[in-house]
């Protein structure tokens, strides 16, 4: 496991920082990023974009999908 850093995410006109960690797994490699309170994974899918993944045990409200998407986006460009 890497240290933690934060990733700047553009979002409704806004710049915002989440903290991430980048994770090994196996031959690939996923973010663990603290959304809310919550970490969720953001990991590559079948068409190599990043995907959000929300834990199981998740209690509170959903995330909002285009603040995800940001993320996801601002993932993709580092």
């Amino acid at each position: 496991m890497y240290d933690p850093f934060n990733i700047p995410v553009n979002y409704k006109g806004k710049e915002l920082e989440f903290e991430a960690r980048l994770q090994s797994v196996g031959y690939t490699h996923r973010f663990l990023v603290n959304v809310e309170g919550t970490e969720l994974v953001f990991e590559r899918d079948e068409e190599s974009q990043y995907r959000a993944i929300i834990p199981h045990d998740h209690r509170g409200k959903e995330p909002d999908k285009a603040l995800l998407q940001a993320i996801a986006l601002a993932i993709q460009t580092l």
